[in-house]
């Protein structure tokens, strides 16, 4: 496996009357859907460009009365140590 160091967009959620920020996963898109595996990981819920990312939000965010969303920058990085 080749090492790579992508540059990605994530969303970071914030609940109203809360300062704590979090990152939101993929069961955010279907809280009802099974994991497909046991000890199935959670990942994050990327996008590829900004543009995406912040639509989503802004969708999310009509929505929502429990909170907002916004788009952050996010790094992802495989080491060619890591990947053998």
């Amino acid at each position: 496996m080749k090492a790579w160091h992508r540059h990605l967009w994530g969303v970071e959620f914030q609940g109203t009357g809360t300062r704590r920020l979090s990152m939101l996963g993929t069961a955010w898109l279907d809280p009802m859907a099974p994991a497909r595996y046991v000890g199935e990981p959670a990942r994050a819920l990327l996008f590829t460009s900004r543009v995406a990312a912040r639509n989503w939000c802004q969708a999310k965010t009509k929505r929502s009365t429990c909170g907002r969303f916004r788009p952050i920058r996010v790094f992802e990085r495989l080491d060619e140590e890591v990947a053998r």
